[in-house]
């Protein structure tokens, strides 16, 4: 009975103990030090970088942005072309893959065998005026009528 509970000490005191004695304290001290201090961190109020997604089969790349409200979205790019979208405005998540139909309620979207018009039709209005009022929601909405109106050469 002893060996297991000297053995989780010794894990739980290992994993506070980092290389070259220094405490997580030490670390995020140093991060934020050469991040130019507390005040520089807290002045910036969003976050938006380009990402590269490798797996066993495929790679794509991503687009990401992320504000301290608490909202986010990434975009994910397969050959140039958006495949998938995927968001959170700070109450809610959304997705929308490459066929442009944004997923606002995935279990109605279940539900409707994918009908976007079925979607609109029995959606909470509540919710869709919730993402009129998204910037993110609406910029991602633009996003897809341009490319369906580049599709359609108008």
């Amino acid at each position: 009975m002893r060996l297991p509970i000297i053995l989780a000490c010794a894990l739980l005191q290992a994993c506070t103990t980092l290389p070259y004695g220094d405490s997580l304290r030490t670390l995020v001290d140093h991060n934020v030090s050469a991040m130019g201090g507390r005040a520089a961190i807290e002045s910036v109020h969003s976050i938006e970088f380009g990402i590269e997604i490798s797996e066993p089969t495929f790679r794509v790349r991503g687009h990401y942005i992320a504000d301290r409200a608490g909202r986010m979205r990434i975009d994910v790019y397969a050959d140039g072309r958006r495949v998938f979208t995927e968001a959170f405005d700070g109450r809610n998540g959304w997705q929308m893959g490459p066929d442009g139909v944004a997923r606002l309620d995935r279990e109605l979207w279940q539900r409707v065998g994918h009908s976007p018009k079925a979607l609109l039709r029995n959606i909470d209005q509540k919710r869709l005026r919730e993402a009129a009022d998204d910037p993110m929601y609406l910029s991602a909405l633009q996003r897809v009528l341009a490319e369906y109106d580049a599709y359609q050469g108008a």
